[in-house]
């Protein structure tokens, strides 16, 4: 396929594994309970007096101080939305209006690629493991906006939509969203869904799939129930180690594709 997209420089991948790291809640619990007794506690900075020699202090290892002189109470007055106080503290919230679709594309893109290279300098596994649940639920967020946006752009182009209607219909479902992304390109000269990519990419949208189907295994540690009383059933049932180097490259590899069937769609409102 012709790329519309400027590649980027991806590191080698190093795939990585390590079985032995994983601990019991009820040890951490049972250890949390010891600290309470003995006035420390494994998430400030004062350090625990516990020692064990099976090994029970390697719990602490899981988590990072917390700088409490970092935290202010809230006061009276406070507001989340306020009027910039100069030009240097102002951001506009739908500074396009009906065209302000691409800032939120771009937006969910950006800070998981922000927050990707953050937790590349992270030390700590409380970062690393809890940081992994909204990065993959903004990636996730970002494939759907991406191709409901270039769905759009070829219903438009095919005049099947007017510029005033959404140009897609409500619902998470990423495979549908790329199996109707590939009717539209299947459409076009010079691009072929056979072709090695296509089906790479499609293989990772199965693969995502499989571990979030609609868009809430990476925001609610338990599936949802209609009643209180319902039993609960994990989001994700087992533990899995992954590769923080491998997740980031086939990240940007996946964004770097599907940008550029984002631009094939432009294309096609430009010939109209």
């Amino acid at each position: 396929m012709i790329w519309h997209a400027p590649h980027k420089q991806h590191k080698k991948n190093r795939n990585r594994s390590d079985k032995k790291k994983g601990i019991k809640l009820t040890k951490l619990f049972d250890l949390l309970k010891k600290c309470r007794k003995r006035d420390c506690c494994p998430l400030k900075k004062n350090k625990c007096t516990i020692t064990d020699k099976k090994k029970d202090d390697d719990i602490f290892e899981l988590f990072s101080s917390v700088d409490m002189s970092n935290f202010k109470p809230l006061e009276e007055g406070d507001k989340l939305f306020k009027d910039p106080s100069d030009y240097n503290d102002l951001l506009i919230i739908n500074r396009f209006g009906k065209r302000s679709d691409f800032l939120i594309i771009e937006g969910y893109k950006n800070l998981v690629f922000n927050s990707l290279k953050q937790l590349q300098n992270e030390k700590g596994n409380l970062e690393k493991d809890s940081h992994i649940y909204p990065i993959m639920f903004l990636f996730r967020h970002y494939l759907e906006l991406i191709m409901k946006h270039t769905l759009r752009n070829f219903r438009l182009s095919n005049n099947e939509i007017s510029p005033n209607e959404v140009g897609y219909e409500r619902g998470h479902s990423l495979l549908n969203l790329w199996n109707d992304v590939k009717a539209y390109i299947s459409e076009l000269e010079n691009e072929n869904i056979e072709d090695r990519e296509y089906k790479i990419f499609s293989e990772l949208i199965n693969e995502l799939n499989e571990i979030d189907n609609s868009s809430f295994s990476f925001r609610y540690p338990y599936q949802g129930v209609n009643n209180i009383n319902g039993k609960i059933t994990l989001s994700i049932p087992e533990p899995r180690d992954i590769s923080l180097d491998n997740i980031e490259e086939v990240i940007y590899r996946m964004s770097r594709f599907i940008e550029g069937l984002n631009d094939l769609s432009y294309a096609q409102l430009d010939n109209i």
